[in-house]
């Protein structure tokens, strides 16, 4: 074995085939003839063989590698198109044995030979329709991959095509390539493929080395980011390596840097300040704090100042982590949805101050990690129904109840452990073109504290004020989080607690709680808001489904009926020697009667407040006790007659 003197220490890039290799018989066996049953004529070898050698590797090599060549694709699988094309077959590594696809066959990928110019919307690879994702280990003299996966002082370069790592292998490298950037991974989970689980990745120096295009597209970085954070905590030490464009400006991936520059070129680069290890979870946030920035007093005064953006007038700011706090019970992520649903739909939030913007829309991403789809749907379905929603045509639900939904792993003292959800999210919001609004149910549920630091100052500040905000700002997003404080918390109208940071770090914070003694009413406030006037609080009420501002709820005349049955028993108490007086209990009698109105027994609150409506209409007099009156509500036509004889009566009594 030959180790390169170019690489770090402990790491073997490449290797001498005559001493690594069994021979030719023992590694390679042809693919079984006849599974294409389409054969290849000269001029579709010719086309193959030029594909080939322009991107630095040989017929001879692919051909060698268990690859063939066919004259019509569709033979192979219908929903490859008529066309000549290279076949790809995936092997186990170090084996002659097919990878299997999700449908059973043999798991292959072709490369149509139809030019470099495809119809719009035409694919140069394919591959079968529910063939699921395998991970391609190049089958060459130069990769012995039974002994590669064991041994960690081998190191290992990524790449994605098929054709790099063959070409890769033509210049004595180990090369794995995925077939996509985000192909690391099965769809839905967020872990190492089993095709990578099998190598020992403790100690391995890792290049990651995608085409040169990274640098333009954000999804490709987040790929990266994601396979870079999975290995990793599998003990790799990883590298990124980033490929020049062409010199002429066009892409350039791994096969074609080697066949321009050759393998001397591509060891200087990995060599390179352009080569740097994969960030630390710590780092990975770092791009979204923003460098600080400098003005001069007059600069500022003369700065044109836009309006605070708001997704919900007065309550949601845009484009940061906006919490809602609450005890259990209070409907906090109900109000989210609500808020989210209305967004999504184009229309006006209840309780929104009329006027004052019109409607945001935004597609809603609702992650869902304490209630299944069931309850989910029944609450979408109520709000939009007593709402009037329109059927949309954008919005997703993330159902992820028994699921890890925690973007990080926070540790005391601000350090972090980036987990498969955080890349998993902006995945799905980068999909998604716009700005979305996206509720994560509940706070805890997406972050993990160790040790003490869920009420370590500096944790919470950097997973409110970085991981959140990273986001944000990398997701195109608006954050609403429903977040329950400590019990202590809980009793006081400011909705704190754990720590000072989950008060202070977010730069708007809300705080829904029960209205005492009248059911079903909340009472929604802002207890943080950093940029912006002040908001009176609104008050809420759970009607058919959804939560409606209580000024705005629908009169069916029942409470008209209630607020009279209060004044009747007011001037019946007056006449009795015993009025109603805000102060003291009122009688028994005034519920009952106002319970035989609406169907339910109302709070003193709502009596008095009915008492008020009274005195403001000119129903009854409000009259305040003095010697020889008693205090309390009385017809207008007679309070003071018949105040004056209650205060007889009292006396007699006492």
């Amino acid at each position: 074995m030959t180790e390169d003197s170019t690489a770090p220490t402990g790491s073997v890039l490449y290797a001498d085939a005559s001493e690594a290799t069994p021979t030719s018989g023992a590694f390679f066996t042809p693919v079984p003839q006849g599974w294409a049953q389409a054969v290849a004529e000269p001029d579709y070898m010719r086309l193959a063989s030029d594909y080939l050698e322009a991107r630095g590797a040989t017929l001879e090599a692919f051909l060698a590698a268990g690859g063939e060549v066919v004259a019509d694709a569709s033979r192979i699988d219908r929903s490859h198109r008529r066309e000549p094309a290279l076949v790809w077959w995936f092997y186990k590594p170090g084996t002659a044995d097919h990878m299997i696809a999700d449908h059973g066959h043999p798991f292959h990928r072709v490369r149509y030979l139809g030019g470099d110019a495809p119809a719009l919307h035409e694919r140069r690879f394919n591959q079968p329709r529910d063939s699921g994702v395998h991970v391609y280990f190049v089958r060459h003299p130069e990769a012995p991959w039974p002994e590669i996966a064991a041994d960690p002082s081998y190191g290992l370069i990524i790449s994605e095509g098929e054709t790099r790592a063959l070409a890769g292998a033509e210049h004595g490298l180990q090369v794995i390539s995925l077939t996509g950037v985000d192909c690391w991974h099965r769809k839905g989970e967020r872990e190492l493929h089993p095709d990578l689980a099998g190598i020992e990745w403790r100690g391995r120096l890792v290049y990651v080395a995608f085409d040169s295009d990274i640098a333009t597209k954000p999804r490709v970085g987040q790929a990266f980011d994601g396979l870079a954070a999975a290995l990793k905590q599998h003990g790799a030490d990883v590298y990124h390596m980033r490929l020049p464009a062409a010199p002429d400006g066009a892409k350039q991936g791994l096969d074609d840097y080697l066949k321009r520059w050759g393998v001397d070129a591509f060891h200087a680069l990995r060599q390179s300040p352009e080569t740097t290890p994969a960030m630390s979870d710590a780092d990975l946030f770092s791009p979204n704090i923003r460098a600080h920035e400098e003005y001069s007093v007059a600069e500022l005064l003369g700065r044109p100042v836009a309006p605070v953006e708001e997704l919900v007038p007065g309550w949601i700011e845009r484009g940061i982590p906006n919490f809602i706090a609450g005890p259990g019970g209070v409907n906090k992520s109900r109000l989210a949805l609500q808020w989210g649903l209305c967004l999504n739909a184009g229309a006006n939030v209840p309780g929104a101050p009329a006027g004052s913007l019109t409607p945001q829309k935004a597609p809603l991403l609702y992650c869902s990690a304490e209630d299944d789809a069931n309850e989910i749907a029944r609450r979408t379905q109520a709000i939009c129904g007593a709402l009037k929603l329109q059927k949309p045509t954008q919005g997703q639900f993330v159902i992820c109840r028994g699921v890890d939904t925690a973007l990080v792993v926070m540790k005391e003292s601000g350090g972090v452990e980036a987990r498969p959800f955080y890349f998993e999210l902006l995945e799905r919001l980068n999909a998604i073109p716009g700005h979305k609004v996206v509720v994560l149910d509940s706070a805890y549920d997406f972050v993990r504290f160790a040790g003490h630091a869920k009420i370590d100052e500096d944790s919470v500040n950097f997973f409110i004020k970085v991981v959140l905000q990273s986001v944000c700002d990398r997701g195109n997003c608006t954050l609403v989080i429903p977040w329950h404080p400590s019990q202590a918390g809980s009793e006081r109208k400011s909705m704190d607690g754990w720590s000072v940071a989950w008060q202070n770090a977010p730069r708007r914070r809300l705080a829904l709680s029960a209205v005492k003694d009248v059911p079903d009413t909340y009472e929604l406030s802002v207890v943080k808001r950093n940029h912006g006037a002040p908001v009176d609080p609104l008050r809420l009420r759970y009607h058919e489904g959804a939560l409606m501002p209580v000024a705005a709820l629908p009169d069916d005349g029942k409470l008209e009926e209630a607020r009279q049955a209060v004044v009747r028993e007011a001037i019946a108490c007056a006449k009795a020697n015993v009025p109603l007086n805000r102060s003291r209990r009122h009688s028994d009698t005034v519920f009952k009667k106002v319970e035989e109105a609406i169907g339910r027994r109302p709070s003193k609150n709502e009596v008095n407040d009915w008492l008020a409506d009274a005195v403001r209409n000119g129903e009854l007099s409000c009259l305040d006790g003095a010697k020889g009156r008693k205090a309390g509500y009385y017809p207008p036509s007679s309070a003071h007659e018949l105040a004056r004889e209650a205060y007889g009566a009292s006396v007699k009594r006492s």
